[in-house]
């Protein structure tokens, strides 16, 4: 029963030293916001870091538009008065950006968009606008985000989808499965 009890905490010591961090990073979780054509979602969110170099924003959008809604009516705005993008704004499209269609459904895209001659300090705020291009009256909302879709960056940014917590409680399950059988073989 010990040597089960140190197997367990060395597997939980090693997922949580697995995590990725964002210590430097923003990082905004958009899973389960909804967005409704007739108005946007509209986040704000502080910086608490310098940003004065070129830097990329990384998204990994996972969404669902509901009928009439087409994935290619996406659209994400970010905006700061301190970058010098045109319009201090920084655009992710569905259409564009994501390749998404002109059909109702499940969507999922992963990327990133650069922000040029930043000017960036602790405790500026970024404007994030969640839209849909048409307003679709028979649905609100017209798309919700779902889990695993956010926008980091910074020096420290996910720059790949971060596995769910669950990925990772099914593979530690699966491990210390097999290391019981093991042990219970061994035994035997």
């Amino acid at each position: 029963m010990k040597k089960i009890k140190q197997f367990i905490m060395g597997l939980t010591a090693f997922a949580v030293l697995a995590l990725p961090t964002a210590s430097n990073a923003v990082f905004v979780n958009l899973s389960g916001v909804g967005v409704d054509g007739g108005s946007p979602t509209v986040i704000y969110v502080q910086d608490d870091e310098y940003l004065l170099d070129d830097f990329d924003i990384h998204y990994s959008l996972n969404l669902f538009h509901y009928s009439p809604s087409w994935g290619s009516e996406t659209n994400i705005s970010l905006y700061n008065f301190w970058i010098g993008n045109p319009g201090n704004t920084v655009h992710i499209s569905g259409s564009g950006d994501c390749g998404f269609g002109n059909s109702s459904g499940a969507f999922s895209c992963s990327g990133s968009v650069s922000v040029v001659d930043p000017f960036i300090f602790p405790g500026d705020t970024w404007q994030i606008t969640l839209s849909d291009s048409f307003n679709d009256f028979f649905v609100n909302p017209d798309h919700v985000f779902g889990e695993g879709s956010y926008l980091a960056w910074g020096d420290d940014a996910p720059s790949a989808s971060v596995p769910e917590p669950s990925t990772l409680l099914l593979l530690g399950a699966g491990i210390i499965g097999l290391g019981a059988t093991r042990m219970r073989k061994s035994k035997a």
